[in-house]
This record gives structure tokens, C-alpha cells and sequence, in this order.
């Protein structure tokens, strides 16, 4: 994944989810008027059926509430929006576990997902992609919590998207656009590896078994110069 978000995020906004629709760019950490803080919520958090699970005038509320219950605070979120930046120590700021996975610059440092449930794939023969994100998780000092192992990387997303676990997935994992779901990038994690194998038949002329063969071997070239297997 991308190490580098392109829009930086302030230390003073706790809120993974919020911290990652900075991250994205579809919200501005100085100021979201009310409405647009609403509308990219909504939008963004939606479940599979399509539907927030917050009524927007709850969202609206919590908006207004977010950085004091002061009548000076009050007044500027009504009039200039929500400030993002200055969550942190305010009336939803909950000071617990999770509140700062993501760095200032968006991204998932893994040893803040300690007692994080997880998600694992896949289920099956071992060694797999489950025991490279375990002993990721270890590297770091940390048995991960394991919320469910399943099959594959679409049955993890769509874990994910149901709410309550978080999931690691490779880069091509990002294809899978669901709703609710955001992508982050891993920091400060060892680098995570996955061996593939290539099965053929050695007596096949086929000229684009041939040149397939070739991209293969050239692409596990250049992952073993930048320090890959």
C-alpha cells in the first residue's frame, strides 16, 4: 500500500473513522460545515443495505456537540462547522483503546491494533497468510485477537463491512469496494511476504504460457532486489 496519505491528519482528531475520511480527503480537519460532515458520513458509513447506521439528525447533533458543550463552542460549530483538529479531550473523545490506530498521516501503526478483533483468512492448509499476520502481530509484542478466521479476502472484507473487526489484506485486496469499508496503509509492521507458486506443464509450447512464465520471473527478480522472497 501507499506509505503516504495525501492529506495529512491532526493528532488532535481521535477518531479512527474520522482520521481515515481526513486521510481520504473527503473531509477538511480545520472545518467541515455540519452538513457536509453529515452527508460524507452518511454516505461513507453505510451498511450493505445501503442505510447509515445513524439517522442524520443524531449525526447532525453529535457535529454540533463534537468540540464542547460550552455556548461559545455551540455557537462556532453552528456557524463555521465542526473542527475536526480539536476532538481530542472533547465530549466524544473516549480516551480508550483504538483511539489513535491511525498516525497523523492516516495510517494503521499495527501495534495499536492490540485487542483489536480481527479478522484472518484463510482457513485451510498452513502455513498461510493467517500465520504471517500472527507473527506480524507477535514482532511487534502482541497475540492478535482473533474476532473469526475465514476463507478468503472477499469473506474478510465483507466481515469488516458488517462492523466490530478490523482486517489485513494485501494491496490487491483494494480492489474490492464495499460499503463502510476503508483502506488503510500498515506502518511500522515488518515487511509481510506471501509466497506464490507457479504450477505448469514443462512439455507445453504454448507462446503465452511462455511469455507469462517470463513476466513471473522477472517480476520475482525484481521483488528479490528490493529484499522480498
Amino acid at each position: 500500500m501507499p506509505d503516504d496519505p495525501q492529506h495529512k491528519v491532526s493528532p488532535n482528531n481521535p477518531c479512527p473513522f474520522l482520521r481515515s475520511l481526513v486521510a481520504e480527503g473527503l473531509l477538511d480537519d480545520r472545518g467541515a460545515t455540519i452538513g457536509d460532515a453529515t452527508e460524507v458520513i452518511e454516505r461513507v458509513a453505510a451498511t450493505g443495505e445501503g442505510e447509515p447506521r445513524l439517522p442524520s439528525l443524531a449525526l447532525r447533533v453529535i457535529a454540533l456537540l463534537a468540540n464542547g458543550l460550552g455556548p461559545a463552542a455551540l455557537l462556532e460549530n453552528a456557524v463555521d462547522g465542526v473542527r475536526l483538529n480539536k476532538l481530542r479531550n472533547g465530549p466524544f473523545d473516549k480516551q480508550g483503546a483504538g483511539s489513535r490506530i491511525l498516525d497523523t498521516r492516516g495510517r494503521v501503526r499495527l501495534a495499536e491494533l492490540e485487542a483489536q478483533p480481527l479478522v484472518l483468512f484463510p482457513r485451510g492448509l498452513r502455513p498461510n497468510f493467517i500465520d504471517i499476520v500472527r507473527d506480524a502481530c507477535r514482532a511487534v509484542g502482541f497475540e492478535p485477537t482473533v474476532a473469526a478466521e475465514v476463507d478468503d479476502v472477499v469473506h474478510g472484507i465483507a466481515l469488516v463491512a458488517s462492523g466490530g473487526a478490523l482486517c489485513l489484506v494485501p494491496t490487491s485486496g483494494k480492489n474490492l469496494h464495499v460499503p463502510g469499508v476503508v483502506y488503510r496503509p500498515l506502518t511500522h509492521s515488518p515487511t509481510l511476504h506471501v509466497d506464490l507458486c507457479c504450477i505448469y506443464r514443462t512439455n507445453d509450447p504454448s507462446p503465452v504460457l511462455a511469455r507469462m512464465l517470463a513476466s513471473f520471473r522477472a517480476t520475482a527478480a525484481e521483488l528479490s532486489a528490493r529484499g522480498g522472497t
